[in-house]
């Protein structure tokens, strides 16, 4: 459980490094567990990169609507919460979605160890370690950083601060939709 959490934290601090918030993670998590249950007994493995890649368009959708419209994140999020709570509904039935034996086979590299560890620990824990590298070595690291501290002055020094506000969202969705599929797996 807790490690899920690590990836949804990882995803969102950059979204907080820019003084953002992204309450959409919780549905865009769920809709990705949703996605692979349902997807997972016909399209194998497709239905992983299906659940990762609705988590990266919906995180760069709500950062475009935060950036080009100029509308809080807060209400950015909330919004794009409020629907894809609906579309796994409408997507799911409304019911339950059990994963037959087949799926189970191709989810077993989540339930299963290494090293005497649950994958899961190791996946939580190599997605920390690229988000605290990325922070300090990476131009978007550091960018994020100096927007939060001071949006108008990064501006006035040349960053194209709306790009980097856009890749934090995308980051933050797909890291959410990842946690679900993760979820899936259990």
């Amino acid at each position: 459980n807790t490690a899920i959490l690590f990836i949804l934290a990882a995803g969102s601090t950059f979204v907080v490094m820019l003084g953002s918030i992204d309450l959409s993670i919780q549905a865009i998590c769920s809709f990705a567990s949703v996605i692979v249950a349902a997807m997972l007994p016909s399209y194998g493995y497709t239905a992983f990169l299906v659940a990762v890649a609705m988590g990266l368009v919906t995180g760069t959708i709500s950062g475009l609507f935060h950036v080009w419209l100029r509308i809080p994140s807060f209400i950015v999020t909330l919004a794009t919460s409020g629907l894809l709570v609906s579309a796994a509904l409408l997507f799911s039935h409304e019911r339950a979605i059990s994963i037959d034996e087949a799926g189970r086979a191709r989810l077993a590299w989540v339930t299963g160890d290494f090293l005497g560890l649950p994958n899961v620990i190791w996946v939580a824990a190599l997605i920390t370690a690229l988000g605290i590298w990325s922070q300090k070595y990476t131009p978007f690291g550091r960018y994020s950083i100096a927007i939060g501290a001071g949006e108008p002055a990064t501006w006035a020094s040349g960053v194209r601060v709306n790009r980097y506000k856009v890749m934090a969202f995308a980051v933050s969705g797909a890291l959410a939709a990842l946690a679900g599929l993760l979820m899936a797996g259990r």
